[in-house]
């Protein structure tokens, strides 16, 4: 899992994504994998007449092992 390599061997606390609130597959994606919201950002994108929001989900490594410790092997 690229989480899992991101905080465990880059050794990083928090990962970021960042999505406009008109793809709706990638934000499900992350809320999927415990990324919580953290900013909204109004009228960021300006597409085909119509703005669209900037959204930030961010995840913690402390969040991150909460959930899928169990499934993690770790490094040794």
């Amino acid at each position: 899992m690229i989480c899992d390599f991101v905080l465990n061997i880059i050794n990083l606390n928090t990962i970021v994504v960042r999505v406009f609130s008109f793809n709706f597959g990638s934000m499900r994606s992350a809320e999927n994998s415990s990324f919580g919201r953290s900013v909204e950002i109004s009228n960021r994108y300006y597409h085909c007449g119509k703005f669209y929001n900037k959204i930030i989900l961010q995840i913690t490594k402390e969040k991150f092992y909460k959930r899928y410790y169990f499934c993690i092997t770790p490094v040794r």
